[in-house]
């Protein structure tokens, strides 16, 4: 992640709480495209 966009996530997750998933792979089924990935993932309903 950047160096700003890591800080506001963080602040973002502190305040909705839950379980956060930094750099979430995602994959969008096609062999020639290249790794992408989320910013984060916030689960809101489990734990911190």
């Amino acid at each position: 992640m950047s160096k700003r966009e890591t800080p506001l996530t963080l602040a973002y997750w502190k305040t909705v709480g839950g379980t956060l998933c930094l750099e979430y792979p995602i994959n969008h089924g096609f062999s020639d495209s290249g790794r992408r990935l989320l910013d984060g993932v916030i689960l809101t309903d489990l734990p911190s």
